[in-house]
């Protein structure tokens, strides 16, 4: 018998390129699911990427126990501020998630946005209770302890007691690339619940056990500022993202059945998934954007030591005149200039620069969180991020 599948369906070559062979055997074997089941429980709770170790993995927890520390400090002269950008499904129709996710720069300072993550999730409420398991990227700033040149690949089950939800696997130091990952959920039940397998790169990473079967799939770049100080951050994106349902794995597009949600700033949306951005920059393109910074009569203001061009890329500046708020896609170069940095918006075309705003460096002053004081770096400008969103969006 013909499936019936609703979107458009991913080709066989592509899952054999991406995909565990788990996962697409079961497309044309009915009874393979019972094998992955059983193939991911040989599988280790807890997998690291080369080069990662135990000292590794209790190091960047004692950093993210800082920061959830810092998240539930409500009251007094310190607290986080969460904003993101995200697309989500709300329907509880998929199994899992392949794509792609390209971090860009994910800057954080102790004086700005001091933590980020670039996380893709699969949930379903169990109980009225939020059930939920993911994989990401998270950068820390100095102020949690962190080293804000570390990127940190790392996972989540919110099923399991507090200390094992949040596992790190593995770190690098350049984000302008693309990693891919994959989350899915076996249809098979067990007494401990439906087996799950996290993939990073193809590696399995991370396997155990959830009360669905079906949940909601969702992308976001979450912000986190202590008392709203939020600085602008680079561009960070998923792509090429496919979804698996009972059947088949599908497209994250327009042509699913259900409608896919989409708030904030940031560039997660659902344009980004069919094909890779059309919108990046050329080496000549970048040359030439880095030409027109320079020659600026404010951003030479701050150059006269050292700088260092730290990236060019495309970024959303938003803005309003008139009542009417506007936002476009524009070049924007990124500046350490002596006790600055600067992000210069450009317009190729005009060969002009059409804004620049910035962000004072400070040396990290590590100290408990509730007596850590806020603070809003002196002369900086409103950065563009994302609009706020409930809490409870990450564990």
């Amino acid at each position: 018998m013909k499936k019936c599948v609703v979107g458009d369906a991913v080709d066989e070559a592509t899952l054999i390129e991406r995909s565990s062979p788990l996962i697409w055997e079961y497309r044309i074997n009915t009874d393979a699911e019972k094998v992955i089941a059983a193939e991911i429980h040989k599988y280790p709770r807890v997998s690291y990427l080369e080069g990662w170790s135990e000292d590794d993995n209790e190091r960047v927890k004692r950093i993210y126990e800082r920061v959830k520390e810092s998240e539930g400090q409500k009251a007094g002269s310190r607290s986080l501020t969460q904003k993101d950008g995200r697309m989500w499904i709300d329907e509880y129709n998929y199994r899992g998630i392949n794509g792609f996710v390209h971090p860009g720069g994910m800057e954080v300072t102790s004086s700005g946005t001091n933590c980020q993550y670039l996380t893709s999730h699969l949930g379903q409420p169990i109980g009225g209770n939020p059930c939920w398991i993911e994989v990401g990227v998270a950068k820390f700033s100095e102020i949690f302890g962190g080293d804000p040149d570390e990127f940190v690949i790392y996972t989540t089950d919110s099923t399991l007691p507090e200390k094992d939800q949040f596992e790190p696997h593995g770190n690098f130091t350049n984000g302008n690339q693309d990693f891919n990952f994959e989350i899915y959920v076996s249809s098979v039940q067990y007494p401990e619940g439906y087996p799950y397998m996290i993939l990073w790169g193809g590696q399995v990473i991370r396997t155990g056990h959830v009360p669905f079967t079906r949940g909601n799939p969702d992308e976001n770049h979450e912000y986190f500022a202590t008392n709203s100080s939020f600085t602008p951050v680079s561009t960070a994106y998923f792509w090429d993202s496919y979804l698996y349902n009972d059947q088949v794995a599908v497209w994250w597009n327009g042509n699913l059945p259900e409608e896919t949600h989409g708030q904030g700033l940031s560039p997660v949306m659902v344009d980004m998934y069919n094909h890779s951005p059309e919108d990046q920059l050329s080496e000549d393109e970048k040359a030439e954007a880095v030409r027109i910074a320079l020659e600026n009569a404010t951003v030479r203001e701050y150059l006269s030591g050292e700088y260092e061009i730290r990236d060019v890329y495309y970024d959303t500046l938003t803005g309003a005149s008139g009542g009417v708020e506007r936002s476009e896609r524009l070049p924007v170069v990124t500046i350490g200039a002596g006790d600055v940095y600067l992000w210069v918006f450009v317009d190729l075309e005009k060969e002009a620069v059409v804004a620049v705003t910035k962000s004072y460096k400070r040396i990290p002053v590590i100290v408990p969180p509730a007596t850590q004081p806020g603070s809003t770096p002196p002369g900086g400008e409103a950065p563009t991020v994302p609009v706020p969103t409930p809490t409870g969006t990450h564990p």
